[in-house]
């Protein structure tokens, strides 16, 4: 299945909204300002877990390749927006430095393993042919942690994209 540019610019898209989101979808969805939209947010965990395995299904169709381009675009997208994500953190948290959260961010994005790590491997001997690939899990929840919630996301997005998998993110309970 061909996939556009299009298609790639909006995934990278929530997932960029989500990383930004992050710290005030708690207050926003108890306050009423945020509903079920197109940008990933939901009101209801159901909901966010029933799209998830729709996208899933969807992303896993379009074959492999896409992984790396997604990736990249994640990987471009998070070294662009670093400064401004580690400022939301530090402002949100009153935890770090931002000269700190921006070195994370770089790390997370330039060091996760990505799709090219997921391999598929043969082994053989005199008894026979053993192939072994991985397969994705499905839909994975995840936990936003209070301080460092970006290189968190972006590494635990990357893993996962990689992997052919979906993630619904929840923010940490005592999350501001």
């Amino acid at each position: 299945m061909a996939v556009d540019e299009s298609q790639i610019e909006k995934i990278v898209r929530e997932v960029v909204n989500n990383l930004i989101a992050n710290s005030k979808v708690s207050t926003l969805l108890e306050a009423g300002v945020l509903t079920e939209s197109a940008d990933g947010l939901f009101n209801r965990i159901e909901d966010a877990i029933a799209a998830a395995k729709n996208a899933q299904a969807r992303f896993i169709n379009m074959g492999r390749e896409v992984r790396f381009k997604i990736v990249d675009a994640i990987r471009k997208a998070s070294l662009a927006e670093k400064k401004r994500l580690a400022q939301m953190t530090v402002e949100e948290t009153k935890l770090g430095r931002v000269e700190d959260k921006i070195r994370k961010i770089e790390v997370a994005a330039l060091f996760t393993p990505g799709p090219e790590d997921v391999e598929i491997k043969t082994y053989s001997d005199e008894k026979g042919v053993i192939i072994v690939q991985g397969a994705p899990f499905g839909v994975i929840a995840a936990i936003t942690p209070m301080t460092n919630p970006a290189p968190t996301i972006i590494n635990n997005t990357i893993c996962m994209i990689s992997a052919g998998n979906s993630v619904v993110y929840l923010p940490h309970p005592s999350a501001h």
